[in-house]
């Protein structure tokens, strides 16, 4: 696997390990941000691959940062992932209209999360 660098933006500690060390073990660099704020700032120092980004968070929420990156022509071309406990019917769609490339529902296996990332990183290649 060719080497990147995956942004997450989430202001829970317990699940910024969790997903971390399930994105290190299959070889991602992990770039962590705690706040939308930080979070804007530090893609567009760093332009990662990829950006993981949870939807409920104090301050500003992942529809916020999402709308702020899909305005910014330097980043809005890269791939966004709603990693988010709103599992509620219809909250996929809702995340895809907003602009997101995809979602996913908390709680997560690796599997699932490996998956989901590998998926978007093949597809954002292929276009």
């Amino acid at each position: 696997m060719s080497h990147r660098t995956i942004m997450y933006i989430e202001d829970n500690g317990s699940m910024l390990e969790l997903v971390i060390r399930m994105l290190q073990s299959k070889g991602y660099t992990v770039v962590a941000e705690t706040n939308g704020y930080s979070g804007l700032t530090s893609i567009r120092k760093q332009q990662p691959d990829l950006i993981l980004l949870d939807i409920n968070m104090p301050g500003m929420s992942g529809y916020e940062v999402l709308a702020e990156i899909r305005k910014d022509s330097e980043i809005a071309h890269l791939p966004v992932i709603a990693l988010t406990a709103n599992g509620l019917q219809g909250s996929r769609e809702e995340c895809l209209n907003a602009g997101f490339d995809e979602y996913i529902a908390k709680p997560i296996t690796r599997q699932e999360l490996t998956s989901l990332v590998e998926d978007v990183l093949a597809r954002r290649q292929a276009s």
